[in-house]
């Protein structure tokens, strides 16, 4: 450029707005001054280190380099890394997380690299995911066989469960048919005779559970005591002795009818008054209770010494048999 144009003084700009700086093609002056004063960067090199972005996809888990003008950040918010943002790609909007700005060849270098470290120089990573993947496998394989062991014992019972109803379906019938029967019986006797009945089934009972002959034809004492089964003849002795029995006569009765009842002294003469009281109680309670009615002066302590002295007296009767059939036999 030639001396004397540099060494010309520069025009002075009166306005600081551009809008008011005349540019026509007239002011030759003020055209050149702008020209040798122009700045070499422009707006393609300022951004030209920043034209892509290498993002990763919050969905499919992948990177991606994509067009720095396919992300949309907020009205007046600055587009930095480790954010996410939502990203245009075809004519749809997905979230993505920006990792890297820069050239297009930039972000191609840093996504090879990522991919390259994920999948070789990163084992250790890799090996985490399949450690992971078997565990998971593992506990997988552990649920399914106890699921299938649950829904195997869930079979069993339900099994079970069914044998279980149709049992009580089929007791419940039972008892309805029971229970019908019962009406129709009770609709067949009235109270009375059924009485009856199960008074005559206690005397069969009695008759042949006793295989004895001196057991047969037994009846019961009387209506009072059903259950004192003895001989007609044994019947009617002990009744007329209650019935004519009167005050301080029961112990001498009591005697009387014990006799009837136990004719065997072997049974009276091996065992003290205790015993007797507790091996044939069914015999000698009933006895007393009427006794003692008919003469109030009979106690139980009355009832031990008849006892105890029909027993002695019994011990002596049996001594002096021993003594006859021992002589006889010499």
């Amino acid at each position: 450029m030639p001396k004397k144009q540099l060494n010309k003084p520069r025009k002075e700009i009166q306005s600081s707005n551009p809008k008011d700086i005349n540019l026509d093609d007239s002011n030759n002056e003020t055209q050149q001054y702008y020209k040798t004063n122009k700045s070499s960067i422009t707006i393609s090199k300022l951004h030209e280190n920043e034209t892509h972005a290498v993002v990763f996809w919050t969905i499919e888990k992948k990177f991606s380099v994509i067009s720095k003008v396919c992300i949309h950040p907020k009205p007046e918010e600055n587009i930095v890394e480790g954010k996410e943002y939502d990203v245009s790609y075809g004519k749809r909007i997905y979230r993505a997380i920006l990792k890297f700005k820069g050239s297009y060849e930039k972000c191609l270098e840093i996504e090879k690299s990522i991919c390259f470290n994920n999948g070789t120089i990163n084992s250790s990573t890799s090996q985490i995911n399949q450690d992971s993947q078997k565990e998971t496998s593992s506990e997988i394989e552990i649920l399914r066989r106890e699921n299938f062991e649950c829904k195997k014992k869930i079979v069993e019972l339900t099994e079970r469960l069914e044998v279980e109803l149709k049992k009580n379906k089929d007791a419940l019938e039972n008892i309805r048919d029971l229970e019908n029967k019962i009406e129709n019986i009770k609709l067949t006797f009235n109270k009375d005779e059924l009485s009856r009945i199960l008074k005559m089934c206690k005397i069969f009972q009695a008759i042949f559970e006793n295989e004895d002959d001196h057991h047969l034809n037994i009846v019961p004492l009387s209506e009072k005591y059903p259950n004192l089964f003895v001989k007609p003849i044994v019947r009617t002795s002990i009744t007329d002795l209650i019935n004519n029995c009167k005050e301080t006569q029961a112990s001498s009765a009591f005697r009387k009818i014990i006799q009837l009842l136990l004719p065997n002294s072997i049974d009276i003469t091996t065992k003290t008054a205790k015993q007797i009281k507790t091996t044939y109680s069914n015999l000698i309670n009933p006895i007393f209770e009427m006794l003692n009615e008919k003469d109030p002066t009979f106690t139980v302590r009355e009832m031990n010494l008849k006892l105890n002295s029909l027993i002695q007296d019994y011990k002596k009767i049996s001594k002096r048999q021993k003594k006859i059939d021992f002589d006889s036999s010499v």
